[in-house]
């Protein structure tokens, strides 16, 4: 038995989730980082949510050479996805800790885009029932470095009673910090920690105690995830780590950004993808419907409707600076209230109907 073998075989299982949706470059670049950590045993769980483009085609293409055997086809229930594995040789690197080890990559393929929680969900099942030790949901347009991993994991087993743990998470120019996780408010505004910061900010080491993390980067204990559920599928698209932390901070679960952990990330790409660079008041409708409804979930109503009339004070300066005209924004506040008082969820068809129909 090899050194790089009994190493593996020492460490907790992870399994690493990344769901890629026409975005084959920025999840081939994501994987090139992970094949390069000094943390040996991992599996890759690759989803492909319904990408219309050839990000399948590209994929194993960047694959080919390297792929030892495709030993599984099985379909999930309902055909939502097809699973094939890759097992990817480990190319000749400079850690040479990691010379000749494997990449196991799990690949599904849905049939269609089913979202950020559901199709992460498919793959945190998939983990469960295949011995995780943790789960780590990771976005494709990130770049992690060497001892991220390893890092996240030292401070889990050292400190049970964490629920999750996240990343020192810069952009990818890796200059600026994006945030470190943060603090929910008792009003459910979310305070980063060191947003927009230099690097050099940021402690090199240590961590601290979070009640909200970021679900581009977020470790966790499969025991704890068993009981403690999966991500909310309420919301098409976004929304879910904040109801994930909302959950965590009601049954006192802690959580941690470790400072030793460094995550670079391509900050909003996907949105993009919809919506394009320039701000969008559609976009901007999506988010705060999403959070509307959240709180709604998660508060007396009372308050709800407290806090929904200082929410619209805010929302109408803050579209307002952005130059849109009072008659939008009266629009815009009164199709708020009323799509988040009669919908308890943001499903894929209101996403898309928010997102390409709706006018103000």
């Amino acid at each position: 038995m090899t050194l790089n073998t009994t190493l593996k075989n020492e460490q907790p299982l992870v399994y690493i989730i990344i769901l890629n949706w026409n975005g084959w470059t920025d999840t081939i670049e994501c994987i090139d980082s992970i094949i390069q950590q000094e943390y040996l045993n991992y599996k890759i769980i690759l989803i492909d949510n319904g990408s219309a483009d050839d990000s399948i085609i590209k994929i194993h293409e960047w694959a080919e050479g390297r792929i030892t055997s495709q030993s599984l086809y099985a379909k999930f229930p309902k055909k939502e996805a097809a699973i094939n594995i890759l097992n990817l040789t480990k190319s000749e690197i400079e850690n040479q800790i990691l010379k000749n080890e494997n990449t196991e990559i799990v690949l599904i393929q849905t049939e269609e885009n089913l979202g950020f929680a559901k199709g992460n969900n498919i793959g945190i099942k998939y983990a469960l029932n295949n011995q995780a030790d943790y789960v780590f949901l990771l976005n494709n347009d990130t770049y992690i470095f060497n001892k991220s991993i390893t890092e996240l994991i030292d401070f889990l087993e050292n400190n049970n009673k964490y629920i999750a743990a996240t990343s020192q998470i810069r952009y990818y120019s890796n200059e600026i910090i994006w945030q470190c996780g943060g603090n929910i408010t008792w009003f459910y505004f979310r305070k980063y920690l060191f947003p927009d910061k230099s690097i050099n900010s940021v402690p090199n080491e240590g961590y601290s105690d979070i009640s909200f993390a970021s679900g581009c980067a977020l470790m966790l204990p499969a025991k704890k995830l068993k009981t403690f559920g999966l991500l909310t599928e309420k919301f098409f698209f976004g929304e879910e780590d904040f109801e994930f932390a909302l959950r965590a901070k009601k049954q006192d679960l802690k959580m941690a950004c470790i400072y030793s952990s460094i995550i670079l990330h391509k900050v909003s790409s996907s949105i993009k993808k919809v919506s394009g660079d320039r701000f969008s008041i559609n976009s901007a409708f999506h988010y705060y419907l999403c959070r509307f409804i959240n709180v709604k979930h998660n508060s007396k109503k009372l308050f709800w409707f407290c806090w929904s009339a200082f929410c619209l004070m805010y929302i109408f300066y803050f579209l307002l600076k952005k130059r849109i005209s009072i008659s939008r924004i009266f629009h815009f506040n009164i199709k708020l209230l009323n799509y988040s008082w009669k919908n308890n969820s943001v499903s894929k068809e209101l996403f898309v109907k928010i997102m390409r129909d709706m006018k103000f």
